[in-house]
């Protein structure tokens, strides 16, 4: 998976943000649904220190060093109340 992440990466270099396509210059809540290995969710959370990144998936992820603003979660994402859990999402 982290091959795919990287091929992307490089593909996607000629684009203001090559992480995502969303048109965000300073986002504050990032979730990261079915996040496998937690690359992705790291990666944002380096460039946006201030932004909250939230990573969800049914396994933890094989990360040991998380950073601050970045928080996993173990859950189903295909049942509702994880939705109630997820701060961003209940107080918007």
């Amino acid at each position: 998976m982290h091959a795919a992440h990287i091929l992307c990466t490089v593909l996607d270099a000629h684009q203001p943000n090559p992480l995502f396509r969303a048109p965000v210059t300073n986002p504050h809540n990032i979730l990261d649904v079915g996040t496998g290995g937690g690359v992705w969710a790291l990666e944002v959370a380096d460039k946006y220190p201030s932004a909250l990144v939230q990573g969800v998936d049914l396994y933890p992820p094989p990360e040991t060093w998380v950073a601050p603003n970045c928080k996993f979660e173990v859950d189903d994402v295909l049942k509702v109340t994880i939705l109630m859990h997820i701060p961003f999402l209940t107080h918007s």
